[in-house]
């Protein structure tokens, strides 16, 4: 990635909302602020040299004009220093508000798939009510 792509994905951000908020995995705090949010655009851009994202399972409600969504996304990236590949698979919801013919972001909330580790599917699904059995 650039600092071209660092400039995309602040692009992505309402600016003109005071409070935007990003959590994500990496970070013990949530990000809040612009500034912080800008940061944190940055330092992906710097750590990651090539990489792709893809979305699954989208789900998006729309109301006047704000929208919240939720999906997968299945992360492919290599890092700064590191040949191998490393897949991330995380579950993200987001709150969108629109701004002229545009939406833009004013809150994200990533976190890691609890049944997929570094080596592949380590719990089955459960239903709800029930603890997910974790394979030894």
């Amino acid at each position: 990635m650039s600092s071209a792509d660092a400039d995309e994905l602040k692009a992505l951000w309402d600016p003109s909302f005071r409070n935007i908020l990003s959590m994500v995995e990496e970070f013990e705090e949530p990000l809040i602020g612009l500034n912080a949010v800008s940061r944190e655009c940055e330092y992906y851009s710097a750590i990651i040299t090539d990489g792709e994202c893809t979305f699954r399972d989208p789900v998006i409600g729309v109301f006047g004009d704000y929208a919240f969504g939720f999906c997968t996304a299945v992360l492919k990236v290599r890092v700064l220093g590191k040949p191998e590949l490393h897949e991330y698979v995380t579950r993200n919801s987001f709150v969108l508000r629109r701004v002229g013919r545009q939406w833009k972001l004013i809150l994200f909330h990533e976190s890691g798939n609890p049944l997929v580790g570094p080596h592949g599917r380590t719990a089955e699904p459960h239903p709800i009510g029930q603890r997910r059995r974790v394979h030894r």
